[in-house]
């Protein structure tokens, strides 16, 4: 029995690149019907994906393992050959879902021309994936606070994106070599305002945004314009 959640190096699994238009219970879904896939993986990804589809519409203290296994079509004493209990299905699914969304802002700028073209693309990448991901946001949220596996594989992934993020704002200001400390608290303190104002939006909907706010274009077009104005001076001049 594989009773603990996976290192975050399996994901996206092994067949073929991952696809970031769609919601990733969907993702989980097409992997998991897809070609070359064994019996034991399928299944395995079955239970990841209605794990997924479920905390799309509920909280995660109310999806039990049986509605898990409804949803997947397996029955309970198969679940508990792959997970322990919930919370090792609900650890793994998001560690995977942590690893997907990186994947995906990884991938977002390639073939992007210049700083403000790379920024907003993206950007709209990481609101389309809270648009799209909105339960699993929530999920999320809940789960760095109570899973210390979850919560060191985000900040894991966080720290190394904002660390990115950090020697692009180095190269703004003409800093060669690694970033300085300024950079880098510069990069966090962006990173989470973008990271609270998208949760509002799409967790908790605040009427006050969702009524201004009404597509994902204009939600990225406002923070990736933000963010460049943030910058050092001159430095989002190709925006």
């Amino acid at each position: 029995m594989n009773a603990s959640a996976p290192d975050e190096n399996e994901f996206p699994p092994r067949a073929g690149s991952s696809r970031f238009d769609r919601p990733f219970c969907d993702e989980l879904a097409a992997l998991a019907s897809g070609p070359g896939i064994r019996k034991g993986e399928r299944t395995r990804l079955r239970l990841l994906s209605a794990t997924a589809q479920l905390l799309q519409e509920q909280f995660v203290h109310t999806v039990r393992v049986g509605d898990i296994c409804a949803t997947a079509g397996v029955a309970p004493g198969t679940f508990y050959q792959y997970f322990s209990d919930k919370l090792d299905v609900t650890t793994a699914m998001l560690a995977g879902f942590v690893h997907h969304l990186f994947a995906h802002l990884g991938k977002a700028a390639e073939g992007a021309e210049g700083l403000g073209a790379s920024v907003h693309a993206t950007t709209l990448a990481y609101v389309r994936e809270f648009e799209m991901n909105r339960g699993l946001f929530r999920a999320l949220m809940q789960m760095t606070e109570e899973s210390e596996r979850i919560e060191a594989i985000y900040q894991g992934f966080n720290n190394r994106w904002n660390r990115r993020t950090a020697r692009v704002i180095a190269r703004c200001r003409g800093v060669e070599g690694p970033p300085e400390e300024e950079d880098i608290l510069r990069a966090f303190a962006l990173g989470g305002m973008v990271d609270e104002f998208l949760a509002n939006v799409y967790v908790r909907r605040d009427p006050a945004l969702t009524e201004r706010l009404t597509t994902s274009e204009e939600t990225a077009r406002l923070l990736a314009d933000l963010w460049l104005d943030a910058l050092p001076r001159g430095a989002g001049a190709s925006h």
